[in-house]
């Protein structure tokens, strides 16, 4: 996780993810910036999920 916090995207200290809104396309979000914060816990509990059900 800490890794995570040297990222590009990081603003404000808040992770922030881009998604893709298909393919070639990414997710464009009503401020017009292509990357949104993502909670800390929410990318916990996402890898907790993964590294549990691997196939998932």
């Amino acid at each position: 996780m800490d890794k995570m916090y040297t990222d590009k995207k990081v603003r404000n200290g808040r992770i922030r993810f881009v998604f893709q809104d298909g393919i070639g396309r990414m997710k464009r979000f009503a401020d017009g910036s292509y990357s949104v914060p993502v909670e800390e816990s929410a990318v916990m509990k996402l890898l907790e999920e993964l590294r549990v059900n691997p196939t998932t």
